[in-house]
């Protein structure tokens, strides 16, 4: 599955698509807007699928200019506002996303928002950053000595501590994955 995608990853992705082709990109969008509004995928579609491609929707709006925007604008709008039914009407988790979705995206098209009601503010702030051009993911450079791993680690500035914190999550992770 996608358990180990997570919307940096998809971001990612989406800006290398942009660098590489952005007419491509567009068509990409708009593609994916079908998929997003359709009532089959909201129903049937796992939480996670759907989350993945909210990211991807995201990145992409953040990745075009205003003017690429707009010439897509009328293609997107028609296609989200075909969908919001079905989004409207699914469980709370997924009519929460798609509410999420829907107010990111008709806010990079400078289009008027609903007024609702938005409980997940943790999920609206990962996608209006995924919407905001210009946005960087931070790079975390670790400083570890390969020649020592064995022996154990060494490492500066403070990363040691996070590679200690990540062996632990790992042996935390397999005592888990033993126990089922």
């Amino acid at each position: 599955a996608v358990a180990w995608c997570s919307h940096d990853h998809v971001w990612c992705l989406v800006s290398y698509l942009a660098m590489v082709s952005t007419p491509t990109l567009l068509s990409t969008l708009v593609q994916l807007m079908s998929v997003w509004s359709d009532s089959v995928e909201i129903d049937q579609g796992r939480y996670r699928y759907l989350l993945c491609l909210a990211w991807t929707l995201s990145s992409a709006l953040g990745q075009l200019s205003g003017d690429q925007l707009a010439s897509v604008r009328d293609s997107l709008q028609l296609r989200l506002m075909s969908g919001m039914g079905g989004w409207l009407e699914a469980d709370p988790a997924k009519r929460q996303l798609g509410m999420i979705v829907a107010t990111v995206m008709l806010e990079r098209l400078d289009s008027p928002l609903p007024e609702w009601t938005l409980g997940d503010t943790e999920s609206m702030t990962v996608m209006r950053s995924l919407a905001s051009p210009g946005r960087k993911v931070d790079l975390v450079k670790y400083e570890i000595s390969f020649e020592t791993w064995s022996a154990g680690i060494t490492a500066t500035n403070k990363s040691e501590i996070v590679v200690r914190k990540l062996e632990k999550k790992i042996e935390e992770k397999s005592v888990r994955n033993d126990l089922d």
